[in-house]
């Protein structure tokens, strides 16, 4: 969920129609998991950005992107292997968080991704 000003709240179904606010045991897949496993298949440059907005602004443009859950600093171990092979472009917010993201995704990356730039 998200909230004005900005904040965000991770939540799941609790099975009865309420919401638990944790990810506790959830699987985690990176933003726009289905176009992003079809462009890569295609042999398409991936945009990692910081951010759904960002995300499905490159997508408009006509990018293959994606983004991980909870921002900067939060990639996941799990996510590296839907980039497996992949020629990926990292692309951070012009910030401190957004620079460190930047060189930690890079770092998680290196032996998986075909090309990271």
């Amino acid at each position: 969920m998200r909230y004005t000003p900005k904040g965000f709240a991770l939540r799941r179904p609790d099975g009865r129609g309420e919401w638990i606010y944790d990810l506790k045991d959830v699987p985690r897949f990176l933003y726009r998991t289905p176009e992003l496993s079809d462009g890569i298949e295609r042999g398409n440059s991936v945009l990692v950005v910081e951010g759904e907005k960002d995300a499905d602004t490159a997508a408009r443009l006509g990018f293959v992107t994606t983004t991980n859950c909870e921002g900067a600093g939060k990639w996941r171990y799990e996510y590296n292997e839907q980039l497996r092979g992949a020629d990926v472009t990292l692309c951070g917010d012009n910030d401190d968080p957004g620079r460190a993201h930047v060189e930690l995704v890079g770092g998680k990356l290196q032996g998986i991704a075909k090309r990271i730039r």
